[in-house]
């Protein structure tokens, strides 16, 4: 069980609110890092520059040791320039679930998004989830198209819709999700190494949330992600479908039996070869 942050958290960056043009905060932008130095600015750009300032931003840091932390720094009178609150704090954590958690338990907006320091926004994202979200009778979850890049090129745009979320989870860079479901039914379970979101997910939908698919591009992805780690991903997605009741032990043995086999293969491909 998440436990909230003591009082006695250094938090950076709060700005005087009374500094603040926004007067109402919509959405709330988490991100979370760790030793992120080479990509994280791209991230940080991609909140500072929304078409849309209706929204504050935090910034979990993992106690960063690459220059990630003065990065960070350098960018608060970026965002006190355009009345968008910004606050982060870099401290040792449990996880990257555990680092989201704190974000969201600091969230003051309507609609929560989170991105990784290696993924960014489009400059348009929070106007299209604005939009979207005032026009469908404001639901629970509001999820858009991923855009793929690999080695700084991109090679995939697309979606998973929630209606596969027993097979599989929905993007979680291109979600956002508001405050009354994490209101109601807790958040990141730390558990997980990297599928947590998947089992929030899913915990969503059967408390009965609505999702609703927004048909553009709200975020992009690099590759090399922490939810991109192939037979860890596998191991953990079966652990969350057999606790949903969605698969059998013995279809979750076949899983994991099957991702040891997939890795070994792999160890195998990978070791030099002698002639």
């Amino acid at each position: 069980m998440y436990n909230p942050p003591s009082k006695n958290y250094l938090l950076n960056g709060r700005g005087n609110p009374a500094a603040h043009t926004m007067t109402t905060t919509l959405f709330s932008i988490i991100t979370v890092s760790r030793n992120s130095s080479a990509t994280i600015k791209q991230t940080l750009d991609s909140v500072l520059n929304q078409t849309l300032v209706a929204h504050e931003y935090i910034v979990i840091d993992g106690a960063s040791t690459d220059g990630t932390v003065e990065i960070i720094k350098s960018y608060e009178s970026r965002f006190r320039d355009k009345g968008i609150p910004f606050q982060w704090v870099s401290e040792t954590d449990k996880g990257i679930y555990q680092a989201m958690n704190k974000g969201v338990s600091r969230a003051q907006g309507e609609i929560i998004g989170i991105i990784n320091s290696d993924d960014w926004y489009e400059a348009d994202t929070l106007a299209s989830v604005a939009a979207h979200y005032s026009s469908h009778s404001r639901p629970a979850i509001v999820y858009g198209m991923l855009k793929s890049f690999y080695r700084g090129h991109p090679y995939a745009i697309g979606a998973i819709f929630h209606r596969f979320l027993t097979l599989t989870t929905i993007f979680h860079a291109s979600t956002f999700v508001t405050k009354r479901v994490y209101d109601t039914i807790g958040l990141f379970a730390e558990c997980y190494r990297i599928a947590a979101d998947y089992d929030f997910f899913l915990r969503a939908q059967e408390r009965g949330f609505t999702f609703s698919f927004c048909p553009v591009v709200l975020a992009n992805c690099s590759d090399g992600g922490a939810s991109r780690k192939g037979t860890q991903d596998q191991k953990e997605k079966a652990s969350v479908q057999l606790s949903h009741g969605l698969i059998s032990h013995n279809e979750y043995r076949f899983r994991i039996a099957l991702a040891f086999l997939k890795s070994m293969i792999s160890t195998l491909r990978e070791k030099p070869r002698y002639n």
